[in-house]
């Protein structure tokens, strides 16, 4: 089989046996765990619910804080929202030039209106500090005050400070403080380090690297509305303090992201405005699309109490295994849909307005590789890290050690960035593991001895089945890493003693089996996805 060329296609009633397996096995664990949510309800904690629709009657599991949270929470935006979009409207048809001095008045009394002068006095102060030192034009120095910046949120000390000057004993208000000085800390660290780049001799993103980021965050079935020789409209965006807090306080994404680097903010804003009627129906597929994910979350959470039941340890360690599964799948796919609508809703509002932010997680049931759950889950922080961190540090192309390096700061970065908690750093610290061993592998089957004795001694068919196999033992830890990010070591553990140091060989055989098949399943998926994309854009 040629590099680079389509998987090898196995006969079809081999395909058809996966996706059987796949699918049914998928079934008979969705059936377990809605069996577990009606046998052990009155075992679950009693917060953990509170009433459903009436036209369903049974309760809600509401014990996923985030999800229950900007759920409501988007209900006392939306207005906002509207009113973001009918302003912006209203600049982009008369006086687009003032566009910037608008939105910032706008979105900065909106969020003034939400949040309290305390907590925008902080953001102002952390955008300040950024802006001063990116004067120095040293990547490094800016890396230095990022950090530091971003470590207020880990220490204790300042953690509570902000909370007591800030939120005092309102939960619900410091919540959401965190959660968007975290998303703010990225874009005031991409502003100021977009300004050091070009400072960064030899070691900033050469083209061909920018044009992989465009295809990792737009997908390659779009055209690239980035390149330089298009003709640029009105210069709404610039390098001043003004243009960072633009940047910064942009409503539609300021909440829950998707994060969109400055560079592809920039010049998506200054970019002329495409006519809308060749964007109505895709963007309404697109809102469509969020709607349903949101209600269907919903709905989901009044039959299937799996967030609830990873709350509770002792149940946990009762459950059989294929429950367990259950349990575990579900979290994923939870997960998934929720991130699905979080960032759908606010893209969705700004391709309205002409952006174009990454799309969102493409689905986990078919992903089985560390790199691509990276790759293709956040991909406004893929972007970010691969841009500030990796090739700024060698990349690629800057031999093993270089790359290996690049990667550990990479995923250090990840780790302060989503807290740093226990779970958190064996999440990160197993994703290492998982993408350095994928990247050895893929080393070792391209060493010209072992490709060409694959090929003298198999055919294609089985060089896929091998390699399929060979990969399950990752898909394995994969999901066991997840689930700890999900519910916490706890949870991750229990999954771990469960299924890998029991020494239940026959349970293991039974996961190993089901998982190969999975696997098969995913890349045939993939493989249909990769070739629909390519036809979109020929």
């Amino acid at each position: 089989m040629p590099r680079g060329a389509r998987i090898q296609p196995l006969p079809w009633p081999e395909v058809l046996f996966y996706r059987t397996v796949h699918i049914s096995a998928v079934v008979y664990i969705t059936w377990l765990v809605y069996s577990a949510s009606r046998e052990y309800d009155g075992a679950l904690n009693i917060y953990a619910f509170e009433r459903g629709w009436w036209w369903i009657g049974a309760d809600k599991d509401v014990s996923n804080y985030e999800w229950h949270y900007f759920y409501k929470w988007f209900w006392v935006i939306l207005p906002f929202y509207v009113g973001h979009f009918a302003l912006s409207k209203i600049i982009e048809w008369n006086f687009v030039w003032m566009r910037r001095w608008v939105d910032l008045a706008y979105s900065g009394g909106v969020l003034l209106y939400l949040m309290g002068w305390q907590t925008i006095l902080l953001f102002l102060g952390h955008c300040l500090a950024m802006y001063i030192v990116s004067f120095t034009r040293s990547f490094f120095i800016c890396w230095i005050a990022s950090l530091c910046l971003l470590m207020t949120l880990n220490i204790e000390f300042t953690y509570s400070l902000m909370q007591d000057w800030c939120c005092k004993d309102q939960d619900g208000k410091f919540y959401l403080l965190v959660y968007t000085l975290a998303l703010t800390h990225l874009r005031y660290s991409s502003f100021c380090l977009e300004k050091c780049l070009p400072e960064v001799k030899g070691q900033s993103p050469s083209r061909k690297d920018n044009d992989k980021i465009k295809s990792d965050n737009t997908g390659p079935q779009q055209k690239d509305p980035h390149h330089e020789e298009e003709p640029l409209g009105t210069q709404v965006c610039g390098e001043g303090f003004v243009d960072l807090l633009f940047y910064v306080f942009y409503l539609p994404l300021f909440f829950t992201g998707p994060l969109l680097t400055f560079n592809f903010f920039r010049k998506q804003m200054n970019s002329p405005s495409s006519p809308g009627s060749k964007k109505t129906r895709p963007l309404l597929i697109g809102v469509a699309r969020v709607l349903f994910w949101g209600m269907a979350n919903e709905f989901l959470l009044h039959f299937l109490y799996f967030n609830a039941i990873q709350q509770n340890g002792a149940l946990m360690q009762r459950l059989d295994l294929w429950t367990l599964a259950g349990v575990g799948y579900w979290s994923g796919q939870f997960f998934m849909n929720k991130y699905t609508v979080l960032y759908g809703v606010p893209a969705s509002l700004a391709r309205l307005e002409n952006l174009d932010p990454p799309q969102g997680p493409r689905c986990v049931a078919y992903i089985y590789t560390y790199s691509e759950m990276w790759k293709y889950f956040d991909r406004g922080m893929y972007s970010f890290i691969k841009r500030y961190i990796f090739f700024p540090l060698g990349g690629s192309q800057g031999g093993v050690l270089r790359q290996t390096a690049a990667s550990v700061a990479c995923f250090t970065f990840v780790y302060l960035w989503h807290g740093s908690e226990y779970y958190v750093f064996l999440w990160t610290l197993f994703n290492f593991v998982g993408v350095v061993l994928e990247r050895i592998a893929a080393v070792i089957l391209d060493v010209p001895v072992v490709y060409n004795t694959e090929r003298r001694y198999l055919s294609k068919e089985w060089i896929r089945r091998l390699h399929g196999f060979l990969a399950v033992p990752l898909f394995l830890m994969s999901a066991i890493t997840a689930f700890c990010f999900f519910g916490g070591s706890s949870v991750g553990f229990i999954f771990y003693s469960r299924y890998i140091s029991s020494g239940n060989f026959q349970a293991l055989g039974t996961v190993y089996a089901i998982l190969y098949c999975c696997v098969q399943s995913s890349i045939e998926i993939k493989d249909n996805l990769y070739t629909s994309e390519k036809t979109k854009v020929s």
